[in-house]
């Protein structure tokens, strides 16, 4: 399925300030540094009923959640899920994605027509490789996380 990119105007780009510099992932950045980030989102339109993704594939991107819902759905078993969430405007998943190509431990489907923010993995590491100091504080930040859900 092809998704509908939209243009980002100056509402939808404020607004995406205000999410990613109140989330603590992004929290530390400069910004210059969060500037450049903005640079690399799209918006899309994704349809009712839409895949974002898939538990057990690769993790590639990030997203905010613009206008919509999602629903979050684990496997329990092979063929059985269910859903342990549901997301709206101003949330944001997927972003261990950014540093980690791990699977994803979770499926993301849109429950209404729904606009998303995405960043991919591979734009974010190439501004890491341009700023080896951003690179050292978000490295810093998911070897934090990553311990703390080992203590889970």
């Amino acid at each position: 399925m092809k998704l509908e990119k939209i243009a980002i105007g100056r509402d939808e780009q404020s607004w995406l300030n205000r999410a990613l510099s109140g989330f603590k992932f992004f929290g530390g950045l400069t910004v210059k540094e969060l500037d450049n980030v903005m640079a690399c989102v799209d918006l899309f339109h994704y349809p009712a009923s839409t895949a974002v993704f898939c538990e057990g594939r690769p993790g590639d991107s990030m997203f905010v959640i613009y206008q919509g819902r999602v629903a979050v759905r684990k496997n329990k078993f092979f063929i059985l899920s269910r859903e342990v969430a549901r997301l709206g405007p101003g949330e944001i998943f997927g972003e261990m994605a950014l540093l980690h190509a791990a699977p994803r431990n979770a499926t993301l489907k849109t429950l209404e027509d729904s606009k998303l923010f995405v960043l991919l993995a591979e734009d974010f590491r190439m501004l890491l490789d341009k700023s080896p100091d951003m690179a050292r504080r978000m490295r810093h930040l998911a070897d934090g996380r990553a311990w703390i859900e080992r203590q889970r």
